[in-house]
């Protein structure tokens, strides 16, 4: 398993530091996150992509303080589709 550098510091904000394919990963996963949990703020937090075999896996980076919260979205290389997601604790 591959760790990749954070690459955007919140929701809105591009990911142009990634390669394109993570770059599709990271954006799919940043609208999803937005529908499926309004109610998780991103603001300051780091995007994080990894590389799991046949599928990307991104999250949020969080802080020391916090313990959990963050959704974990599971997307298809080769489809570009959310696999599936959760939110940690």
């Amino acid at each position: 398993m591959l760790a990749l550098a954070p690459t955007c510091s919140n929701a809105s904000s591009s990911c142009v530091d990634l390669p394109s394919t993570q770059r599709v990963a990271a954006e799919t996963a940043k609208n999803y996150i937005f529908r499926t949990y309004p109610d998780f703020k991103a603001d300051g937090l780091c995007l994080q992509v990894t590389d799991s075999q046949e599928k990307w896996e991104v999250t949020y980076r969080l802080p020391a303080d916090r313990i959990g919260g963050a959704p974990v979205v599971l997307i298809d290389k080769q489809a570009g589709k959310v696999l599936r997601s959760y939110r940690t604790q």
